[in-house]
């Protein structure tokens, strides 16, 4: 089917909802996936590892649209840029979910009483900074001994 520019305006007043409602739909794909690792069987730290791998692949399956959600991240995130407030809100309860698995992980002793909130920003960032920089090369290549060793980075500092 095809369509002009002009007929997207039918249905979003401008460039920011049009973008807006992108994200929202991509994002939710994330949190149902993620939401089904994190919430299947196996120990937390079963979970935040399935967790990590599910994002990477998740980057890998939805290249295009990590483009865009990186270019916007800060804004969507952020509070005082007038962001969606949806998508800030989501955004704070999904990580808190994930916190919820690094709070019992630690209660578990699986990983160091650092707090839940300070590891999942920690993932986050690691996750965030590995992704930003597969998105900027012009043809990356899918390396998984790479990912597991930036997992394994992660742990050093996380895992009892």
């Amino acid at each position: 089917m095809e369509f002009s520019v002009g007929t997207l305006y039918k249905f979003f007043d401008n460039k920011a909802d049009l973008h807006t409602e992108i994200l929202r739909t991509k994002l939710e794909q994330m949190e149902q996936e993620a939401y089904a690792v994190i919430e299947a069987r196996g120990t937390p730290l079963e979970k935040i590892d399935r967790y990590f791998s599910l994002r990477i692949e998740f980057f890998w399956e939805n290249r295009e649209f990590f483009r865009l959600f990186q270019e916007t991240t800060g804004t969507v995130c952020d509070s005082r840029s007038g962001a969606s407030p949806d998508i800030l809100e989501r955004y704070q309860r999904f990580l808190s979910r994930v916190e919820t698995v690094f709070d019992a992980g630690i209660k578990a002793n699986e990983f160091r009483p650092l707090g839940g909130r300070i590891l999942t920003l920690a993932l986050e960032g690691l996750l965030r900074a590995y992704l930003t920089h597969l998105g900027k090369q012009p043809d990356p290549q899918r390396n998984p001994e790479e990912a597991k060793r930036l997992f394994e980075v992660f742990g050093k500092g996380a895992i009892q």
